[in-house]
């Protein structure tokens, strides 16, 4: 059972996978985060706030998607800027 199993139980299929989605982009931003400094942490803790406050909250698949999706392309932005300041 995942946490999205156990917290979202009222979920569609299509619509876990998104929330799964979203969980594990709030851990893999909030890693990035931790490590990083200046304007680039500032991206990936917005990217993680963003899937962590929509992750749980009923919204419509639509709408996850598109969150999901900001999320994906924040997470382009931050890298695209770690690789620019190495």
């Amino acid at each position: 059972m995942t946490a999205v199993d156990h917290y979202a139980p009222w979920s569609a299929p299509s619509e876990k996978a998104l929330r799964a989605r979203l969980y594990s982009s709030r851990d893999i931003c909030g890693a990035h985060a931790a490590r990083t400094e200046g304007w680039t942490r500032e991206v990936w803790k917005t990217a993680e706030d963003l899937a962590a406050d929509t992750v749980w909250r009923r919204a419509p698949e639509t709408e996850l998607h598109a969150i999901a999706d900001a999320v994906a392309r924040m997470i382009q932005a931050a890298t695209r800027l770690e690789e620019g300041a190495s």
